[in-house]
């Protein structure tokens, strides 16, 4: 009797280890964009009337076949006309299905399931992993010049109904963009972005959900990730990563040389089609800044007492983003890395403008090292401005005239011997 209930027991135990054997979870990995078949195989020697596969975490089906029809009426839309069975017939118990074009939204726990005289079966599982790299290959570059209008390209391949579409960037706390319900909300976007981002389609037509950013910054550089909404689950769109060139007036430029007691003019320019509230210039090597205006006024509370009263802005009203600045009677205490910062009206975060390195050149003709004016009179020097168009003006004294009756006095003097 024992020996019965034991080998009963033994039976029992090696059911239950081919019934988890049969259905182990198989791991599939595969590249975003590749196609790829989900196994799974009935015994073959029965009659199917119907196969279904699903995903675990979907609300719908992603394919079912039922006497021979495929059925579509409660299937995710996610997967239409991207699964097909491998074998239409299911000959010898074949139901493996293909899935083309595979995204990041298709990774998930897949199970295929089968009809036998009124019975429904579980056949294989199945996770399939999208693997990062596919990710990578949908990284689109994208480049822009400060002050332009630049188009974030977004869509879903599936043009479903969408009910939210959001934009971020990966190194901010708060949305880039956001959209629900036909509204777009603001109460915790980014305020950088307010009122300089739109759809490119306010209907997201065609499941275009590409963004416009207006008036582009250097401060908007960073990588941007679309998401949206459909049937109440959220969805990755595309990734973008967009660098904002440099352009000739943001670079480093060309050391300007300049004698003591000259007068220089800084160039800067912001784009001109954006008010400005503020405008600042500082040196690397100052803690108080150079120049400081504010909502018109000049302000010197923290000003470096050496460039009280010698410097001032080219246009005062600072029209057409014309922020260069002048400085009088040089002196090698003035020598260094210049920077040209501004503020945009509405804004909360300052604008890096030109950088400038000044070189005073060595003192000569009777001047001092202290930099102080031997009082010959004073010069002025034009530095080229990159925006502004026609010839430069360079204002010299009459150095030759003067040079030239000095040597005529020597030599008048020494023909005299």
């Amino acid at each position: 009797m024992a020996a019965s209930v034991i080998t009963v027991l033994f039976l029992f135990s090696c059911l239950l280890q081919s019934a988890s054997t049969d259905h182990q979870i198989k791991e599939i990995k595969v590249h975003h964009g590749q196609t790829v078949t989900l196994p799974c195989k009935a015994p073959n020697n029965i009659n199917i009337a119907s196969v279904e596969w699903i995903r675990s975490n979907l609300d719908r089906y992603v394919y079912l076949k039922e006497d021979g029809r495929l059925m579509t009426a409660d299937q995710d839309p996610s997967y239409v006309n991207r699964v097909q069975l491998r074998d239409d017939e299911m000959k010898n118990g074949e139901l493996s299905l293909i899935l083309k074009n595979v995204n990041n939204n298709d990774e998930g726990a897949y199970e295929c399931r089968y009809e036998e005289r009124g019975s429904w079966e579980t056949g294989d599982q199945i996770k399939l992993i999208v693997l990062d790299a596919g990710e990578l290959q949908r990284l689109q570059q994208i480049t822009a010049h400060r002050g332009q209008t630049v188009t974030l390209p977004c869509r879903d391949p599936n043009y479903v109904i969408i009910t939210a579409v959001q934009w971020v960037r990966s190194n901010l706390d708060r949305y880039v963009y956001l959209k629900t319900d036909g509204h777009m909300v603001t109460a915790d976007q980014d305020p950088s972005y307010v009122n300089r981002v739109q759809l490119r389609d306010d209907e997201m037509k065609n499941g275009d959900l590409s963004l416009i950013l207006k008036n582009v910054k250097s401060r908007d550089e960073g990588k941007y990730e679309c998401r949206y909404e459909e049937r109440g689950s959220w969805k990755r769109g595309d990734q973008i990563k967009l660098t904002v060139i440099l352009d000739a007036g943001d670079l480093l430029r060309q050391p300007i040389k300049v004698h003591h007691g000259q007068t220089v003019t800084l160039s800067c320019r912001a784009p001109s089609n954006v008010p400005i509230a503020a405008v600042e210039w500082i040196r690397s090597n100052l803690q108080r800044h150079v120049y400081l205006k504010e909502d018109g006024y000049l302000n010197t509370a923290n000003q470096d007492p050496s460039y009280v009263n010698r410097v001032q802005l080219r246009d005062d009203e600072m029209k057409n983003g014309e922020l260069s600045l002048i400085l009088r009677n040089v002196n090698s205490n003035d020598e260094g890395t210049y920077e040209c910062r501004y503020l945009e009206m509405g804004e909360g975060c300052w604008e890096t403008g030109d950088r400038i390195k000044l070189i005073v050149l060595n003192v000569r003709d009777g001047d001092a090292e202290d930099g102080k004016h031997s009082g010959r009179d004073d010069l002025s020097v034009i530095v080229p401005d990159l925006y502004m168009h026609g010839h430069l003006g360079v204002i010299l004294p009459v150095t030759l005239i003067v040079s030239g009756l000095v040597g005529f006095v020597i030599y008048k003097k020494l023909k005299g011997r």
